[in-house]
């Protein structure tokens, strides 16, 4: 390992090396593209190595897909030959996998089975096929490959069935008692004019009053149509023109069996609540039949480590150092399972975990990843160190101003909040 191992270390800038010499607690590391982040993790993983009396089974790498594996393991092997087969590497959801056949007796696993996706298919359609057909998802033909994909959606947020119920129904007191404010602060209005922003500002006030104290833990809908109601206002006034309300009209409002303005959104909602039901009677029928789909793979192992410490525990004793790739695109499910693998009281709120992430890139948003999490792992530990790499080893100079002038324009990026 020696000679690979000081060749690669060497290579490194002084940002780099800052990452990699910081193995003791938490650390953060905001790497763009071409910013040499394979050589960033696998450099770190020799560093542990010669620096500790941690073996390889002690370190575990956590990614996305299992090319990003394979490229880490070909690097490591270079520096460890046949021992870098024996550093954990894996995809988030491979992991959940080992789990639940590592230890079924902690996730209940012994007799489940995994279910394919023409599986979970079949499961939806034996479901809607059962459904009332006052049902309005009971079209299986349009909406089975939907309720799959909006399934997994809320169970890599985290959200059970109860928890998307529980959404629909405060959706629905909201529509209800918006509508009667709306039927009556816009009984005389016919068309979007220059008084128009004066209107709708003191509707906004009172939608404002009737903010529900106990929400639900996602984005309501309440908060969706206040906040773009707040964004059309403002930006009418700052151009002077009243598009921007006309659009929120067209998108938040519609008319009743009167002609009167309501808050439109209750049949999606009454398709949310639908679904909710179909989530729940699809839970049912897996734990009925010994089955668990892909996403439940990771949300078992939560389970399991939520529910029984000493597994937790040992898998913590286990792997001491811990290291994260292409964080931004981490979902609310597997941020969850690196926060149990790092919660252990003699960590002191400062385990050995290090994520690397592109707060500018967050290429599996459809399949839920947060970007925010990187911000959330900032203040999940104590004292984080915070890494950014801006030497880029791939583009041309010329390019790199541009995107650098581009980028500093946007104000939410990861690196300005902590300034």
């Amino acid at each position: 390992m020696d000679k690979e191992f000081e060749k690669s270390f060497k290579l490194l800038n002084e940002q780099q090396r800052k990452a990699v010499e910081q193995i003791d607690g938490p650390v953060l590391v905001i790497a763009g593209p071409g910013t040499g982040k394979t050589q960033l993790l696998s450099t770190r993983v020799g560093y542990i190595l010669s620096k500790t009396d941690a073996l390889p089974q002690n370190i575990l790498c956590l990614t996305f897909t299992e090319a990003g594996v394979d490229a880490m393991r070909q690097r490591l092997g270079s520096f460890l030959g046949q021992a870098a087969y024996d550093v954990a590497l894996s995809t988030y959801h491979a992991f959940g996998s080992e789990l639940l056949r590592r230890y079924p007796e902690y996730a209940g696993s012994y007799d489940f089975e995994p279910i394919d996706e023409l599986g979970a298919d079949s499961l939806i359609r034996e479901i809607l096929a059962a459904a009332s057909y006052s049902n309005p998802l009971k079209s299986s033909a349009t909406y089975a490959y939907d309720l799959r994909a909006f399934m997994s959606e809320c169970k890599r947020a985290l959200l059970t069935p109860k928890d998307v119920q529980a959404i629909a129904k405060n959706n629905q007191v909201f529509i209800a008692k918006a509508s009667v404010i709306v039927s009556k602060a816009l009984n005389n209005f016919a068309r979007i004019d220059k008084n128009s922003p004066v209107l709708f500002e003191r509707l906004r006030a009172k939608l404002d009053a009737i903010a529900a104290k106990n929400g639900p833990k996602v984005t309501s809908l309440k908060q969706t149509c206040l906040s773009e109601l707040s964004q059309a206002i403002e930006q009418a006034a700052e151009t002077g023109k009243t598009k921007p309300i006309t659009a929120w009209k067209n998108d938040w409002l519609a008319k009743d069996d009167y002609g009167h303005f309501i808050l439109a959104g209750e049949p999606t909602n009454q398709k949310i609540a639908a679904a909710g039901e179909i989530y729940s009677l699809y839970q049912e029928l897996l734990a009925k039949r010994k089955l668990y789909d892909y996403d439940d793979m990771i949300l078992r192992a939560i389970t399991a480590l939520q529910t029984h410490p000493d597994l937790k525990f040992t898998l913590a004793e286990q792997y001491q150092y811990i290291l994260l790739d292409e964080f931004q695109d981490t979902n609310p499910a597997q941020l969850k399972i690196v926060e149990l693998l790092t919660d252990n009281p003699v960590n002191e709120g400062r385990p050995n975990v290090m994520a690397v992430g592109d707060d500018d890139q967050a290429i599996y948003a459809f399949q839920g990843a947060d970007h925010a999490n990187m911000y959330a792992f900032a203040k999940m530990y104590r004292d984080v160190r915070v890494v950014s790499l801006r030497e880029n080893y791939r583009s041309h100079h010329e390019i790199l101003d541009v995107a650098y002038i581009l980028s500093t324009q946007i104000k939410d990026r990861l690196h300005e909040q902590f300034r």
